[in-house]
């Protein structure tokens, strides 16, 4: 089983509908091989947590903190939800070693030659395929901007070689 979870707006679908194509999708963990993904909602944490525990591949989709808070007023979603789910990720998963994709970053590839190494699968993608959303007439406050900076160390540190 591959594990990946996710902060909402960071690659998700890419990372299920494109990385793992070819790979089952499973919703429950005790079918066999598959991807079991979930957002770091609060109330997916402990099946989250627990499908961790069992020693399986973490892969973990990333976006820059701005452009992923963007996406969440655009579509009119709690920036301070957004701001536990990073909590999460950071404070939670991280400790789990996963495995991070920075979809944006111009060393994605990088990225995913270490995934493709240490899973020892031929994972292929087309980086177009990135469902870009326009935020063209969306904005942050300045306090939401720095919400979201609050994380670029995190992503840094996850989308640098």
């Amino acid at each position: 089983m591959i594990i990946v979870p996710t902060i909402v707006h960071t690659g998700t679908c890419f990372t299920i509908d494109h990385l793992f194509a070819d790979v089952p999708k499973i919703r429950n963990p005790k079918r066999g091989f598959g991807v079991f993904w979930a957002h770091v909602w609060a109330e997916r944490m402990p099946e989250i947590i627990d499908r961790m525990g069992e020693g399986h591949p973490i892969v973990v989709p990333l976006r820059p903190p701005v452009n992923v808070a963007l996406s969440w007023k655009k579509r009119e979603r709690n920036l301070a939800e957004l701001d536990q789910q990073w909590r999460r990720m950071r404070d939670i998963i991280d400790h789990y070693d996963p495995m991070y994709l920075p979809v944006e970053s111009p060393h994605r590839e990088v990225f995913l030659d270490k995934i493709r190494h240490r899973l020892d699968m031929p994972l292929h993608t087309d980086w177009r395929k990135i469902a870009s959303i326009e935020n063209e007439g969306i904005s942050l406050t300045d306090e939401e901007i720095q919400q979201a900076e609050r994380w670029n160390e995190f992503y840094g540190k996850n989308s640098t070689p």
